[in-house]
């Protein structure tokens, strides 16, 4: 094999496109993907929760106390889509809510962590240690 065409097939190598080896990498892992698909929608949930959510998640409604999921039950008037806890509060509303909470804290307590080590890393850069 000459130079030259090693080297062309060097460069056609090279030259595969970014589209390309992510079609491979979800071709090659399917399960990670779907893993991927799912946090994506967990973390749009949790970005739009004030959205997305049909009540108040706050709100307690005695009459509405212990209410089974809506696709669950014949009940014409049952508008709760996971049910209700024991105090009324719709737990789908909850349930995305809270996930917005646990989306902040994780990205405080990354943020937190990533300003502490960088002053650490540095600060023996500077002393001279």
């Amino acid at each position: 094999m000459s130079h030259v065409s090693e080297v062309n097939r060097i460069e056609k190598k090279a030259k595969v496109s970014k589209g390309k080896k992510l079609f491979r990498f979800i071709k090659k892992n399917p399960v990670g993907i779907l893993g991927f698909i799912l946090v994506a929608i967990s973390v749009t949930c949790a970005l739009f929760a004030q959205w997305l959510t049909p009540m108040d998640p706050m709100a307690s409604v005695l009459s509405d106390r212990l209410l089974p999921p809506s696709w669950a039950s014949d009940a014409v008037d049952n508008n709760h889509f996971l049910g209700t806890d024991q105090i009324g509060r719709d737990l789908f509303s909850r349930i995305i809510y809270g996930a917005s909470i646990s989306l902040k804290v994780g990205v405080l307590g990354a943020l937190f962590a990533l300003v502490i080590g960088t002053i650490l890393g540095l600060l023996p850069g500077f002393v001279g240690s």
